[in-house]
């Protein structure tokens, strides 16, 4: 974000328009919210509220390296002690989380590691694991997170029996939002494959950047007919397909001429409140770095130059 913001002062569009607006700016607030973290729950596990040793973890393989290293430099030049270490490389000793490689015993975890690649690599994080159930640190990142990330939530929230937890007035509000969400059984399948495709996007049910994913409509009819038998009782849901908005857009390196674009709006939330906005964009159904995902940079327009 920060980056695709710097290169747009350089756009000459842009700098035709002549835009008063206000940039994104996510870091130091993230590490605001990571130290709010810190001191709420510090003084009960550790007894203080010091400035705490910082890692940053995922699995490195798999992870935006660049981002978590501009997070931890950001720490630095604050004076907060922190590193960025693959969570396999983390040890569990003498009741505290250290760097296998280090040495360093860290207070607060800021876990960006995914739950799903934590449980396909389970033995290997262990001492991450161990460290958490003994509280021998304080963790920004629940693994509770992973009931929402979970995409069967949708089918869980619709479900009756969950049904009888909310408020009438909730009731309709799920059911006017939530797209309706089946697991893809060899019999729900039959029934997805005797109604039109365009209605229909399959997902795995607990995965991440849209791997493996399959909309009705950027398939022609015999390749979404393979892929829902393929997906039937493989742990997939079949979801109704919510057209996402669209606005025109240009790529000048493939052409001059707009095109509609779907966009997907991403929000960042830091410990509940509002940070910022996500942009990405493609032009076809789905987005994702795997088809034809772009990023783009989300500006606010100021009021009184809006006015």
């Amino acid at each position: 974000n920060r980056r695709l913001t710097e290169f747009l002062e350089d756009n000459n569009v842009f700098q035709a328009l002549q835009l008063a607006v206000d940039q994104e700016e996510l870091i130091d607030p993230l590490i605001d919210a990571l130290l709010e973290v810190w001191h709420s729950a510090s003084r009960k596990l550790f007894d203080t509220d010091r400035t705490p040793s910082v890692v940053i973890t995922d699995f490195l393989d798999k992870a935006y390296l660049s981002e978590l290293k501009q997070i931890c430099l950001r720490m630095n030049e604050r004076g907060i002690p922190a590193e960025v270490t693959d969570i396999r490389d983390l040890v569990y000793e003498d009741g505290r989380l250290k760097s296998a490689k280090t040495g360093t015993v860290y207070d607060l975890v800021y876990r960006r590691a995914v739950t799903k690649d934590i449980m396909e690599g389970y033995d290997s994080v262990t001492p991450f694991l161990d460290a958490m159930r003994n509280e021998a640190m304080v963790m920004a990142g629940p693994l509770s997170t992973q009931v929402i990330h979970h995409k069967a939530i949708n089918m869980a929230l619709l479900d009756p029996i969950l049904q009888k937890y909310f408020t009438e007035e909730e009731q309709t509000f799920l059911n006017e939002h939530l797209p309706k969400t089946y697991r893809l059984t060899k019999e729900r399948a039959e029934e997805v494959l005797k109604t039109d495709k365009d209605r229909w996007i399959l997902k795995p049910e607990d995965s991440y950047a849209a791997r493996g994913v399959f909309c009705g409509q950027d398939l022609h009819q015999n390749q979404w007919e393979r892929e829902v038998q393929n997906c039937a009782d493989r742990h997939y849901l079949a979801q109704e397909y919510v057209e996402p908005y669209q606005s025109p857009n240009v790529d000048l390196l493939v052409s001059d001429a707009f095109v509609p674009y779907t966009n997907m709006t991403g929000l960042y939330v830091y410990n509940g409140d509002f940070a910022g906005v996500y942009s990405r964009l493609s032009d076809g159904r789905v987005v994702s770095t795997q088809y034809n995902e772009k990023a783009i940079p989300t500006l606010f327009v100021k009021e009184d130059a809006a006015s």
